[in-house]
C-alpha cells in the first residue's frame, strides 16, 4: 500500500493539472456549441425539417448554458478595470468568435436555403412561430431588459 500512495498522489496531481488546463474561455465554450449546431445542420441538409427539429431540441437543452456563458463573458470584461485591457480582451473574444463562426455562417446559410424550399420545414417553423404569438407582451418585456 505504501508503494501505491505516490502513484495515487501523482494521478491526483495530473488530474488537477488537466482540469485546470481544460478551463475554457467563454468564447471557446460558445464555439463548441456553434460546432455542434453546425454539425446538426450539415447532417440534415437533405432533411431540413428534421434538422430544424434537432436544432430546436438542442436549443431547448443548451440555451440556458449558452446564455450563462455570455453572462460570464460580460462579467469577465466588467472585472477588467483598465479600459484598454478590457477593450483588448473584448477584441480577443470577437476575433475568436469571428474566426470560429465562418464555417457556421456558411453552413447556416446553405441550411437556411434548404429550409426555405422545403414545405414541411416551412410548415414546422410557421407552427412553431405561431405557438409563441400569444406571448408577445412577455417577449417585449424581456427584450426591454437588454
Amino acid at each position: 500500500m505504501v508503494q501505491r500512495f505516490p502513484w495515487m498522489m501523482m494521478a491526483v496531481m495530473v488530474f488537477a493539472l488537466v482540469a485546470v488546463g481544460c478551463s475554457k474561455k467563454p468564447e471557446d465554450a460558445l464555439l463548441k456549441h456553434m460546432e455542434k449546431m453546425e454539425k446538426i445542420m450539415d447532417s440534415n441538409m437533405e432533411k431540413p425539417k428534421k434538422g430544424v427539429e434537432e436544432l430546436r431540441s438542442y436549443m431547448q437543452s443548451n440555451l440556458p448554458e449558452m446564455l450563462e456563458i455570455v453572462g460570464k463573458a460580460m462579467v469577465e470584461l466588467d472585472k477588467i478595470d483598465d479600459k484598454g485591457k478590457r477593450e483588448e480582451r473584448a477584441k480577443e473574444m470577437m476575433k475568436a468568435l469571428e474566426k470560429g463562426s465562418e464555417s457556421f455562417a456558411t453552413t447556416a446559410q446553405k441550411f437556411g436555403m434548404k429550409v426555405m424550399t422545403d414545405p414541411d420545414a416551412g410548415k414546422y417553423l410557421e407552427e412553431w412561430g405561431e405557438s409563441w404569438s400569444g406571448l408577445s407582451g412577455l417577449m417585449d418585456m424581456l427584450g426591454a431588459l437588454r
